[in-house]
Order: C-alpha cells, then structure tokens, then sequence
C-alpha cells in the first residue's frame, strides 16, 4: 500500500534523480565512486557503495513526499551541502569532511574571503535547479510522517555506519552529496561529543629549572623553499649567517608534519603522538607539552601571533596548564608586523628571566602570500594578480610565496638574533626549536589549493634547533614532529618515568640508521607515506 499512486511515483523520481546525481558526478570530478570501487579492498567497501545509493534515494524521496515548509529545509540543505561539497571536490579531489567543518569554524573570516575564489564551483548549480525543478514539477500527496520519517531513517542509518567505520580499519564509502555532507556532520558531531578530559600527569620534578626552551611553530613554511636547505634563491640568507656559529645551528633539513592541516598538525606534535590508524581521537585527550613543562616547574607561556580564540588541540581546560596567554590581538592591526613584535616580545621574556617554557604559533605566510610583505619587499616578480591566477600562474605564486618567506621567516630571525656573531649569548640561558606546521603545494604537479591535501609538498616543513646541546645530534636523522616532544623532554631533563606514553626518538639520540619511512595523515584521515610519494615522484 505504500508504494501505490502517488508514492511510488516519489520513489522512482527520487531513484532517477539519484542515478542523476551520481552521473554528474562522475562526469565532472574524475569518476569519484568508480574510483572508489576500484580502491575498495574488503566487503565492507563494496557494501557501503550499494548501500550509500539507497540512502540517497531515502533522501530525495523524503525531499518530495515532505509538506511545503520540510520541503525548504530539504532544499536549503542540499543547496548548501552541494555549494561545499562540490567545491572541495574541486579543489581538493575529494569532499569535505568533519576536520574541514572544524577548521571552517575557527577561520577568520578573511580566510573565508581569500579562498572563496578557489572553492567556487559554478557547475554546482546544475544540479540544483534540476533538483528544485523537480520538487516543483512533481507533487505526490505530501505527508510530514514521511518526511520527517525518511530522515529519521537516514539519519540513524548514517550514525550506524558512522560507528561500524570506527569499529573497522576500512575507508567506507559515502557516496554523493547529500550522504557525503550527513556523514562530515555527523562525524563532527562524534568528535565533539567524544572529547574527553586531558589525562593528568602524575611526576613532579623536585628542582626549578634554570634554562628557557622555546618552540617556534610558522605557519605554511616550506622546507625546501628556504636557501639554507639548498634552495637556489636566497630566501634565508640570516638563517645561513646563524648556521656560520658552530655547535648553535642544528639543521635536520626537510622534516614531516603529523597532518597538512594546521589544527590537525599542531594537536599532533604538542601530545608528541606517532602516526598510526586511531591517533586523532587523541589530540584532545593525550598529555601536551604545556603538562610536561608545568611537571617539570617550568612558567609556561603561549603566544599565539595568529588568532584571539584558542585552537590547535589546545581547549579551554588547557589553559589551567598555560600560565600566560598572549593573544594575538596584543600586537596590534598591522599584520605583516606581528610576528617582528612578537619576535620583540619573546626576546623580552627570555633575556629578563629563565625556567620558562614558551610556543609561539606565528602568522607565517598563509596564503594569501603576498598580504605576508609590503609590495615594496617583493624581490621576485610578477606575482599573482588575483587569488584565481595562483592556481594559473604557478610560478607567479612562487613568486609571493618566496617573497613572504624572505621578509617574514628572514625578518623573524633577523628580529630574535640581530647579531648573527652573538648567537652564543642569545642561547645561552634558552634553547630555540623553528618547525612549521605544513607547507604548501603551490600549486604544483597539478594541485588546485594550496594545503589539507596529501601532496609530498605540503610535507616539506623545517626543523631547527638554535642553542648548545647536551651531546652531538645527527642532523642526517629522517626527523618529523613527533620527534619533537621527546627532544623537549629531554631538554627539560624529564626521566624516563615521566613518560606518560612511548614516544618516537628524540633528535638528541636518532641517529640515520635509525630512520624510517615517516608518516602523515591526510584531512580525510587516511594515512600516507611521504618518503613513499618522494621515491615516486623521483621514479617520474
């Protein structure tokens, strides 16, 4: 009875739409569920690809059978799922997913605005007005029962499925928008509602400290576009004056970041986590830095050049181990100045006082790259004329971000060590380790956005140590960021059996042969080699 007259109509309208939806899609973004047939490796895979097909046609056929003002929630919905999710797909080759929705909330609205060019996808509306075409062409007897019944169906179905993925290992597939869009949401829901309480340190060290350590965290930083790292350009022409202090300036060169997501990769190193399959649910629950500095009697400092609101994994019940929080709105309006004033005001701190542990998390050279300088800085020209022609005019793109990194990343260490000679005296009481969260693609090797992706570009960050060490290190080490919480361990003298967690080696002990092939996550949480992509990329 419930499929006759008017309903089995909505169903078979709401399964050609479907086939519609999933025809578009193949069509303008590379065959996405083709490809994901051909990636599928257990029957989980296989099963959620028949079964996402299902639940989109529970979708639309809700859309249809619903009364006019569910009707305009449906559509509104699907409107703007389709807007983002058709812009991530291309940008990014894939959709949206829960750690995008987190990073859209904590944006500036300035990031909004600067991306907004390269997430438009004007082909998206295609599919719109078929779809409202079709809400207004055809009108089976509307019934909020089973409307709201649909969803109730759908929605439940979708948080099944969201807990058999986190049961398993497998990448189960979503489908098309609108499933692909409940899915990030509800995921995100998960998240949030799956934060628990950061776990307690039990060790207390007995002593106060009497040195400073630093860690320097830049922002869209990479490593292979700095001079020092064997860059043709001279894009850091101090750091190589500083390199000249012997047993000061102890580079590891190219290291890997935990994610290529600042909020991802930042959580990642402060809880020193190894990347293995489950290590995001940690980010909030693992002891940080900040712990480990507080045990060990250390004033713990944050400086955060980018934004007023905390994010990065630190949460607002972080902050009983953060003694002072200096926010970024401290330094002024004058954005291609923070990070100089910021250099100014850790100077200040570490030349008045030690037993202090300090994360600056700078402004860096976000995109986009040019608003990172004064245009009188630019040393290397033309650059891109509009945020469209970055992904036009690759080398234009080079162009800025090179410029951003001499007057910025140059300007810092310019800024902290003004005398390259007396390297010795500024590190004599404070030991200084430079990282950045994630570099950026520049639009090479055919990327259309310049991170949140798995490129082997966005990988490339610096890692840095300014100051004498208790022993010679080998800087030839495969290093990343989750070698950076045991060498701050280790240089707050921290036992053994403060460890709240095995950790990966620490740079004052690695050695070459203990290297290994290092790890990142993608933001949509799968997991990739990066020394893999570059033999690869070598291969080619």
């Amino acid at each position: 009875m419930w499929l006759n007259g008017p309903q089995s109509l909505a169903l078979l309208t709401a399964v050609e739409f479907t086939l519609f939806i999933y025809i578009v899609e193949e069509i303008i973004f590379s065959q996405p569920q083709i490809n994901s047939l051909r990636r599928a490796k257990g029957f989980l895979e296989f099963t959620t690809s028949f079964t996402s097909f299902i639940l989109t046609v529970l979708f639309f056929y809700g859309a249809l059978v619903s009364p006019l003002w569910l009707k305009l929630m449906y559509a509104g919905f699907f409107i703007l799922v389709s807007m983002v999710q058709y812009g991530y797909q291309r940008a990014m080759g894939r959709f949206a997913v829960a750690g995008d929705i987190e990073i859209g909330i904590i944006s500036p609205p300035v990031m909004w605005r600067d991306s907004g060019a390269l997430y438009f996808e004007p082909r998206v509306f295609l599919s719109i007005l078929v779809f409202l075409l079709t809400l207004w062409v055809v009108h089976p007897l509307s019934s909020w029962a089973a409307g709201l019944g649909s969803l109730g169906v759908l929605v439940l179905s979708m948080i099944l499925l969201n807990i058999l993925q986190h049961k398993s290992s497998y990448g189960l597939n979503w489908g098309p928008v609108p499933i692909q869009a409940l899915e990030a949401l509800i995921e995100f829901g998960r998240l949030r509602l799956s934060k628990s309480d950061r776990e307690q340190l039990v060790f207390r060290a007995e002593l106060t400290p009497t040195n400073n350590l630093v860690l320097i965290v830049d922002e869209s930083v990479r490593g292979d576009h700095l001079s020092i790292n064997g860059y043709p350009r001279a894009t850091s022409p101090w750091l190589e004056e500083l390199a000249k202090q012997n047993g000061l300036f102890h580079n590891w060169g190219i290291a890997v970041p935990g994610a290529t997501c600042s909020n991802v990769s930042n959580g990642l190193m402060i809880i020193g986590a190894p990347i293995k399959f489950g290590s995001l649910e940690i980010i909030y629950k693992h002891p940080t830095l900040f712990q480990y500095a507080k045990a060990m009697g250390y004033r713990t400092i944050y400086i955060d050049v980018q934004t007023p609101y905390l994010w990065n994994g630190i949460g607002k019940d972080d902050l009983k181990y953060i003694d002072v929080w200096i926010k970024s709105t401290e330094f002024g309006e004058d954005k291609i100045m923070l990070d100089f004033l910021a250099a100014d005001r850790l100077r200040e701190i570490v030349d008045g006082s030690t037993g202090n542990f300090i994360v600056v998390n700078k402004r860096g050279v976000h995109y986009l790259y040019e608003n990172n300088y004064p245009p009188s800085a630019a040393v290397w020209i033309p650059t891109p004329a509009s945020p469209a022609d970055y992904e036009i005019h690759a080398d234009q793109t080079a162009n800025a971000f090179d410029n951003a990194i001499l007057y910025n990343v140059n300007g810092f260490f310019t800024r902290l060590f003004p005398n390259a000679a007396e390297l010795g005296s500024y590190t004599a009481n404070t030991t200084y380790l430079y990282t950045s969260d994630h570099g950026e693609t520049l639009y090479e090797d055919g990327s259309r956005v310049n991170h949140c992706t798995g490129t082997r570009h966005e990988t490339r960050v610096p890692l840095i140590i300014f100051g004498k060490l208790p022993n010679p290190v080998d800087t030839t080490y495969r290093a990343s960021h989750s070698n950076i919480l045991p060498t701050l361990l280790d240089l707050m003298n921290a036992p053994a059996e403060a460890h709240a967690y095995p950790y990966n080696l620490s740079l004052l002990k690695a050695a070459a042969k203990d290297s290994k092939d290092r790890l990142f996550f993608n933001s949509d949480g799968t997991i990739i080699n990066h020394d893999e992509l570059e033999r690869e990329a070598e291969k080619r």
